[in-house]
């Protein structure tokens, strides 16, 4: 009888959800947990005449680590499910932070757990709701939010290029141990500390890292420079992404003058050098820039003459003194 359809459904819902289904196509469905369904094909689920859009999973076996296959289960009708689940449902609020307009946007949305029944148009959050919200979103999806912050990126880069230094610095390996949940440990940190929105997406991060990272390892990420300034006057990004070294690029013209390769963190670590000719693609790549004068460069200055002739190619690059 119908009462007995939805006292089944009922009881489903309120004590097994996860084993309510709602098929997608003939031989898949989806459960309230999310998980992949295929129906096997000797399954009544296929065969009865009446319309099973919902049906509870009965009995069936893990097929693999996604996906279940159900032999045996019981189909319900859009109608009679509707019927049943709407008390069950949850309606929740969800913001969501929109990249390319910098807007937070809300919508209502109403689910039988991963099943969505209703959901309203998107529209923007009132200043009240922002000043309201905004942080609760950081805490829900750190690894995301953080990054609209560019110094965040830099930051983590940092942290774990120093990492890759522990021996050379004389640290100690797990005072990173951190950087497991460090945008959750951070995010945490920073609402405390900053209440307006648009402060958060243009501060430097590094000066919120007390209490999340020691002040040891702080002292070292602060000696980490961003950019570094040329023989010419020019300045250069240094790039910390690769483990063994921090990287700039810079013309060979800029570095003219320079007889040894720069080094940081005590003079103890020297910077790769991207050497780039006129076109600002790479013709040599050194550690070691005293050597690259002595031995490489007259090979180096020998084909970019040949191929550049209106630059100018000095024979002893340290001794030069015209910029252009």
């Amino acid at each position: 009888s119908t009462d007995f359809h939805f006292t089944v459904l009922e009881d489903f819902a309120k004590y097994f959800p996860e084993r309510i289904c709602l098929k997608k196509q003939n031989f898949t469905a989806l459960s309230a947990s999310g998980r992949g369904i295929e129906i096997s094909d000797c399954s009544s689920l296929l065969s009865e005449k009446i319309p099973n859009d919902y049906f509870i999973a009965l009995a069936g076996f893990e097929k693999s680590a996604s996906q279940t296959t159900i032999q045996l289960g019981h189909g319900f009708s859009r109608e009679q499910a509707t019927t049943v689940l709407q008390k069950y449902l949850q309606t929740e609020v969800k913001v969501e932070y929109k990249i390319e307009s910098q807007k937070f946007m809300k919508k209502t949305v109403s689910q039988f757990h991963q099943f969505v029944f209703s959901e309203t148009s998107s529209e923007t959050l009132s200043e009240i709701e922002l000043s309201q919200s905004w942080q609760k979103f950081v805490c829900a999806t750190p690894s995301v939010f953080l990054k609209l912050n560019s110094s965040y990126e830099k930051l983590t880069i940092k942290l774990h290029f120093l990492k890759s230094k522990c021996e050379i610095l004389n640290l100690n390996s797990s005072e990173f141990d951190f950087l497991a949940n460090f945008d959750s440990l951070f995010a945490k940190k920073i609402i405390d500390l900053i209440t307006d929105f648009q402060d958060f997406l243009t501060c430097d991060f590094i000066f919120y890292v007390q209490d999340v990272i020691s002040a040891n390892i702080k002292n070292y990420v602060t000696e980490l420079a961003d950019s570094i300034q040329l023989p010419t006057g020019r300045t250069v990004q240094i790039d910390y992404t690769d483990p063994k070294a921090p990287m700039i690029s810079a013309r060979i013209q800029d570095l003219f003058r320079w007889s040894q390769t720069p080094k940081i963190l005590n003079n103890k670590i020297p910077f790769t050098i991207q050497l780039l000719a006129p076109n600002m693609r790479p013709a040599q790549i050194t550690n070691d820039l005293n050597n690259f004068w002595l031995n490489s460069y007259k090979d180096v200055r020998k084909d970019l003459r040949a191929r550049y002739p209106k630059h100018h190619w000095p024979e002893n690059p340290l001794e030069h003194r015209d910029d252009s």
